[in-house]
């Protein structure tokens, strides 16, 4: 009788050390994965990313300065040769284009964008991929599109690079979808704050333009990456600014008039920059038949035609922002930069070149508010005393009107002017631009490209109640279910041949107990004794809670950002503990960003 016990005894004794054995590792890596991916975790990763592109500016600056002497020195050689300049100045941002053609086709072999269209997918919708070889990528190609006087800005790539860091990072510790895109916009953040000094506007860029996600989970790790990478740039530079403006400026009450006709001009010029983009870049890409290599070489060549005869068109300084700013051009001058510099950055960047269109259009909108600042002055010379306010007004109104983000547009005008005394006019203009840009354009200057036809990605989040939406439209119904007593060879083949993210336990009257992951049975699959050995009961995991077919979205999506999971097992009720399917993280992410997509 002891003797039968034993024999009994010893197979189920080998079977729970085998479970002991094969459920340790996984268990203690599980635990380690779903501590990095806690809220506070997250926190102190959203710092770390912001450190990082912190240095990555610094880098990029460095790399955009040091570009740009080289060139300046051939520019000044040009300059000196009268015969031959003519001639050689077009050739000289050419050279850039052709080192950023070849290093996009063969060293990187990635298609040229302009950073923050891809981020937006990324992050917003889960869409598209950012690789990590976008942080060396843009560091190059920027450096030498800007430096040899492209028109693009630096901020377009350098939003690009810190979504790179801020994914990679995610990947690196294995979080969720949704904490990921949360670390992509962290980088973001961290890229547009460090570059313009400006952690307010870069926190306000990202959730209005990027996310267009208010949350405050979301808004927490966002700002500490934000003034993480603004501290580092700032213990680099000091506490700059990077316009140099009059003030003490005083406006009175019947000014609000003026300003607001002000927001109304600037509405149209914001449609007019965004259709020379949209314009060019497909106009590019249908007619210019150019090998791919080249293209960027094109563009540079008629980008070098228009500094020729208009330096201050070039993105290197905000000196002829600052000139504008103080009245010291004439405005003819200014009228032609502000009418030209969208088809100088558009030439650069829908050939293929590297570059950000945020600059531009400061510069664009500098040059029309001073003009109607100083058109106002004199018509009006005993009510409008500077045409300052106006130029600084036409800046946050051109961002707004072409981002269709107007909160960013005044925010980021506050803190590179680093004057609050503009804020009255800012918001009035930035509202009555945006109003008017939205109404001839659905899409923004950065989501036309992305947008599908006959659709429209909104600039704000349309959030619906999400205690509203049911998940009876996102089961996965008719999974593949297994008993306890199924053998894992059993249960691999059924990976194999289908492509469910799970399958299901049941007893024999289809009543839940638990589910089995592919990755909790991919260990197995080289050890061809436990293949044969184990079963479903030895791997499943029973931890995971059910959901019904009436719960909402609310529940699912707590559920998968707590507990980290990426599948649910959903059943008809809990009396019956029938099993009729799974829904997985996935899928609940993503209808939830379409039902705000189509509402948006």
């Amino acid at each position: 009788m002891a003797m039968q016990f034993f024999e009994n005894a010893i197979p189920r004794i080998q079977a729970l050390f085998r479970r002991l054995y094969f459920a340790q590792p996984q268990t203690l890596g599980k635990k380690l994965i779903l501590f990095t991916r806690s809220e506070s975790v997250l926190i102190l990763i959203a710092a770390g990313i912001g450190i990082a592109v912190g240095g990555v500016i610094l880098l990029f600056n460095w790399a955009v300065e040091f570009a740009g002497e080289h060139f300046l020195t051939l520019f000044e050689l040009s300059h000196s040769n009268q015969m031959w300049q003519y001639l050689l100045i077009p050739l000289i941002p050419a050279l850039g284009g052709l080192g950023v053609g070849l290093l996009q086709t063969y060293v990187f072999k990635a298609k040229p964008g302009h950073g923050v269209p891809e981020v937006i997918l990324a992050s917003r919708f889960s869409r598209g991929r950012i690789q990590r070889r976008v942080i060396l990528q843009k560091l190059l190609t920027g450096a030498l599109s800007i430096g040899s006087g492209g028109g693009g800005g630096r901020e377009g790539p350098i939003i690009h690079v810190g979504a790179a860091v801020g994914i990679s990072i995610a990947n690196l510790f294995r979080l969720t979808r949704d904490q990921s895109r949360t670390l992509i916009a962290c980088g973001a953040a961290a890229g547009i704050s460090g570059i313009f000094n400006a952690p307010m506007g870069g926190v306000m860029f990202v959730l209005e333009v990027i996310l267009g996600d208010f949350r405050l989970k979301t808004f927490t790790p966002v700002v500490v990456s934000a003034v993480a990478a603004t501290a580092i740039t700032r213990n680099a530079y000091g506490s700059f600014t990077l316009l140099s403006a009059p003030s003490g400026f005083t406006i009175e009450l019947p000014e609000y008039l003026l300003f607001a006709l002000l927001g109304v001009i600037m509405g149209f010029v914001s449609a007019y920059f965004t259709r020379v983009i949209i314009f060019v870049e497909n106009y590019s890409h249908e007619h210019l038949r150019v090998a791919e290599v080249f293209r960027p070489a094109v563009g540079g060549l008629l980008a070098g035609i228009m500094i020729l005869f208009l330096p201050s068109l070039m993105e290197q300084t905000y000196t002829p922002v600052n000139d504008a700013l103080h009245a010291t051009l004439p405005i003819w001058l200014m009228l032609v930069v502000a009418f030209l510099k969208p088809w100088h950055t558009a030439i650069t960047t829908g050939t293929g070149g590297t570059g950000g269109v945020f600059a531009p259009a400061l510069k664009s909108g500098s040059m029309v508010g001073a003009v109607f600042g100083m058109l106002m002055m004199m018509i009006f010379p005993d009510l409008v005393k500077t045409p300052t306010p106006y130029a600084l007004s036409g800046m946050g109104a051109i961002l707004a009107g072409t981002m269709h983000a107007p909160l960013t547009g005044i925010l980021i005008l506050i803190e590179i002017s680093n004057d609050y005394s503009i804020v009255l006019p800012a918001m009035l203009t930035a509202i009555m631009a945006t109003v008017i840009a939205q109404r001839y354009l659905r899409n923004s200057i950065y989501t036309w490209s992305i947008s599908k036809p006959g659709t429209n990605i909104g600039s704000y989040a349309y959030v619906p109640l999400l205690n509203s939406i049911s998940i009876d439209q996102i089961v996965e119904r008719g999974v593949a279910h297994v008993m306890t007593h199924t053998p894992i060879r059993d249960i691999l083949i059924i990976f194999e041949q289908t492509r469910h993210d799970a399958v299901l336990v049941l007893d024999d009257e289809k009543r839940y107990l638990g589910l089995i992951e592919f990755d909790d049975v991919r260990s197995f699959i080289s050890e061809r004794e436990l293949v044969e050995e184990l079963v479903a009961a030895d791997v499943m995991v029973t931890s995971i809670k059910p959901v019904f077919e009436h719960t909402t979205l609310d529940v699912i999506l707590k559920l998968f950002d707590d507990y980290g999971w990426s599948v649910l097992p959903v059943l008809e009720n809990d009396d019956s503990r029938r099993a009729i399917g799974l829904v997985t993280a996935y899928d609940a992410q993503t209808y939830y960003r379409r039902s705000v997509t189509r509402e948006s």
